[in-house]
C-alpha cells in the first residue's frame, strides 16, 4: 500500500450536462456487436465532458476514472476543493467516497480459510450444471470475450493452468481502477486468481468452465477498507468492459457495510435502483452484456442475509452456492430484493471448489459464492458459443428456464440449478458420435475455432442444427 493511498480523500463528482462531447467512447467492436444485436447508441455512450475534466485538474484535483453512464468522475482532492467544486455551475453534486481513515486494516471478509490438498477431482465444478456435454461438442467459450472484476491476479503470467490463455493470447489485458500500488500480476490478493483459474484454467488434469473464451482481467477491489468509492471503481471497469465488447462479465464482489465515516446500506436501498453500482449493472445489462453476480457469503448473519450491490440489479444472473451434492451451502446469501425480485436467480457449485495454489502449484478447496460465479459464467459463455446469434437477455433466459426449480422458485436456491445441456437445446450431437454414423462427414474449423459437420449433404452445427 502506498503512502500517497493512505493520506488522499476521494469524491465522486456529478456533471449537469455532458459539454463538448461528441464522439462515442466505443470500440470497433463495440459497435459492431450493437449493430448485431440491434442496439441502439444513446447518450450514455458519450464521454464525460472533457472540458469539466479540464477544469477538476486546473483546480488540483487528481482524475481516478471517469463515469460516462453516471456522467460523473471520481477525484482524489481536499476537503476545502471539494467545497469549491461542489458551487460550481456544471457541477450538480459532491460526495465524498473515501478517507484514510475508513481502512480497518482487517483481512478480506468473504475468504474462507483455505486447505492445501493433492488431487485432481475437478468434474463437480461441471458436473453440478451439466456442462460436459457442451464440453464434448466442441463449445468452451471460444468466440466470447469475458471480464473478471476482482482484487488481483498475481501467477496469471506465470501459472500452467493459464499457459494456453497466454499462448493462445486469449488474456486481451489486465486493467487496474484501485488506489492499490501492487502489481496485479505478481502481488496482492489471490482471489481474482482463483476465479479466473475456475472460469478459464486448463490442464490435462483440470478444466475451467469456458477453457476457450477470452478474457480481461480487472481489478476494482481495495482489499483492506470498504468505501463507498469501491463500488465506483466498479462502475469505471464495467464501462471499459462495454467500450471494448466484453460479452460475459463475472464479478465476486459486493457491497453493502462500508467502513466509519460511512453509512452502510439499509435493505430499503436494496432495490437494483438506488444505488449507482446497481444502476450500471442494470444500463450494462441493457447494453448487451451478461453479468454474473455472486450473492455473497451472508446466509448465517442474522442482521443481513441479504445480497447487496450491485448484485441487486435486473436482468442479471445472481449466483448462490451448492455442494457437489446440489445442496445450497449454508453460508450462501438469500432472500428478495426490497422490491420483491428474487436473488439469487441461479446456483452453482461453490463449497469445496478445487483450484490452484499459486506457490506450491498444487491443488487446494476452498468455499465461497464466490467460486460458484465464474463458473456460471463460464457456462453462459459456452452456451452463448452455441447460439452466437442470440442476445445476452436470450441466453440468460435459457439458463434461467433450465434450472431445476423454474416453476417453483425458492428463496435459497431461486429459480435453482442450471442444466447447460437443456439451456443449450437438445439434441446435442458431439463430433464423436456422429463419426459413428454411416453418412460420409467432413469436418470443417471455422472462424475462432467452431467445428461444423457436413453431413448428408448439409452444414450443420454440433448441435445438429442446419446452418444455411
Amino acid at each position: 500500500m502506498s503512502i500517497f493511498a493512505l493520506l488522499i480523500l476521494t469524491y465522486w463528482v456529478s456533471f449537469t450536462d455532458k459539454y463538448g462531447s461528441n464522439q462515442v467512447a466505443l470500440s470497433d467492436r463495440a459497435l459492431e456487436l450493437r449493430q448485431q444485436y440491434d442496439i441502439a447508441i444513446d447518450s450514455l455512450d458519450y464521454p464525460v465532458s472533457a472540458v469539466y475534466l479540464d477544469s477538476l485538474r486546473a483546480a488540483g484535483a487528481v482524475v481516478c476514472h471517469t463515469s460516462r453512464w453516471m456522467n460523473g468522475a471520481t477525484a482524489v482532492m481536499t476537503d476545502s476543493l471539494a467545497q469549491e467544486v461542489g458551487s460550481w455551475s456544471f457541477v450538480s453534486n459532491v460526495e465524498k467516497t473515501y478517507q484514510a481513515s475508513s481502512r480497518n486494516l482487517a483481512p478480506q471478509r468473504n475468504l474462507m480459510d483455505l486447505g492445501l490438498i493433492d488431487s485432481t477431482f475437478t468434474k463437480n465444478h461441471t458436473g453440478v450444471i451439466n456442462l460436459k456435454p457442451l464440453h464434448d461438442a466442441g463449445y468452451q467459450g471460444q468466440g466470447i470475450v469475458m471480464a473478471i472484476m476482482d482484487c488481483g491476479y498475481p501467477g496469471v503470467d506465470t501459472m500452467r493452468c493459464f499457459r494456453s490463455l497466454r499462448e493462445e493470447d486469449r488474456l486481451l489485458g489486465m486493467c487496474d481502477y484501485t488506489i492499490e500500488d501492487a502489481p496485479m500480476s505478481s502481488l496482492g490478493n489471490k482471489h481474482g486468481t482463483y476465479c479466473a483459474t475456475l472460469m478459464l484454467g486448463q490442464t490435462p488434469l483440470y478444466q475451467g468452465a469456458a477453457p476457450k473464451a477470452s478474457a480481461y482481467l480487472i481489478r476494482t477491489e481495495e482489499v483492506l477498507s470498504e468505501s463507498p468509492k469501491e463500488p465506483d471503481n466498479w462502475i469505471a471497469a464495467i464501462e471499459f468492459c462495454d467500450s471494448v465488447g466484453v460479452q460475459v462479465a463475472s464479478t465476486s464482489l459486493g457491497y453493502f457495510r462500508f467502513d466509519a465515516p460511512f453509512e452502510s446500506m439499509t435493505y430499503s436501498q436494496l432495490d437494483g435502483k438506488t444505488m449507482r453500482s446497481s444502476r450500471a449493472a442494470l444500463i450494462a445489462a441493457r447494453k448487451g452484456m451478461l453479468l454474473c453476480m455472486a450473492i455473497g457469503n451472508n446466509g448465517q448473519d442474522a442482521t443481513w442475509h441479504w445480497t447487496h450491490t450491485p448484485g441487486d440489479a435486473d436482468s442479471i444472473i445472481t449466483v448462490g452456492a451448492v455442494d457437489k451434492d446440489s445442496v445450497i451451502a449454508p453460508f450462501s446469501s438469500y432472500g428478495n430484493t426490497s422490491d420483491g425480485r428474487l436473488k439469487p436467480e441461479v446456483c452453482g457449485m461453490g463449497y469445496a471448489c478445487y483450484m490452484y495454489d499459486i506457490v506450491s502449484g498444487k491443488l487446494f478447496t476452498a468455499n465461497g459464492t464466490s467460486y460458484a460465479c465464474p463458473i456460471i459464467a463460464g457456462m453462459a459463455a459456452c452456451i452463448w458459443s452455441a447460439h452466437p446469434d442470440e442476445n445476452a437477455q436470450q441466453i440468460r433466459q435459457r439458463i434461467l428456464t433450465s434450472s431445476h426449480l423454474y416453476e417453483q422458485p425458492q428463496q435459497k436456491y431461486g429459480y435453482g440449478i442450471p442444466n447447460a445441456y437443456e439451456a443449450a437445446g437438445r439434441p446435442m450431437i458431439s463430433s464423436n458420435e456422429v463419426l459413428k454414423e454411416s453418412a460420409p462427414v467432413v469436418i470443417k474449423i471455422i472462424r475462432h475455432g467452431q467445428l461444423y459437420l457436413w453431413r448428408n449433404g448439409q452444414r450443420m452445427d454440433l448441435l445438429g442444427r442446419i446452418v444455411e
